[in-house]
């Protein structure tokens, strides 16, 4: 069982390490969308994507990992606390402490983080429908005649690339 204890908190470094690095990117990704740098913005999205599918692995060991510590020691919570008394040196027990406390924190900074993000590209779409939608003539009435034809005939046609030109 201890061995299955430290290969745990050997699972939950490499997940905080992750974390870590996801935090890093979507830092980037922020100054990415302030400054419009669609290039960059599509590498960090390839990272991050990495990044998710090591983590999604990383998880899977875990789950692993914590059933076969509930059958071994049958107990049924599988919160890290009730593994603590496994840990057979201290310096196991204070990395154990670390993790409790590091994961959870660096997961709500990035959670806040990826919000202020969501808030950005939201915002630079809603400015760049705004820029659309000055560039099209406006809609008017939506009536067509008995042929389908536009019922507003007086109107010249234009579209936006029309427009652009």
């Amino acid at each position: 069982m201890e061995s299955l204890f430290k290969q745990l908190l050997d699972i939950l470094t490499e997940e905080k390490e992750i974390y870590k690095a996801l935090l890093e990117l979507s830092g980037k990704k922020k100054e990415a969308i302030v400054s419009s740098a669609l290039e960059s913005i599509n590498r960090i999205v390839r990272d991050e994507q990495a990044l998710v599918a090591r983590i999604q692995d990383r998880e899977r060991a875990r789950a692993k990992c914590v059933m076969a510590l509930c059958q071994l020691s049958g107990k049924k919570d599988a919160s890290l606390q009730s593994f603590a008394y496994l840990a057979s040196t201290q310096e196991d027990r204070d990395r154990l402490d670390e993790l409790q406390g590091t994961l959870p924190e660096l997961i709500a900074q990035l959670r806040a983080l990826n919000e202020i993000n969501r808030q950005l590209i939201e915002s630079r779409l809603k400015y760049v429908q705004f820029v659309m939608d000055s560039m099209t003539p406006g809609s008017g009435s939506a009536t067509y005649g008995a042929q389908g034809e536009d019922g507003r005939p007086d109107r010249p046609r234009l579209n936006l690339y029309d427009q652009k030109v």
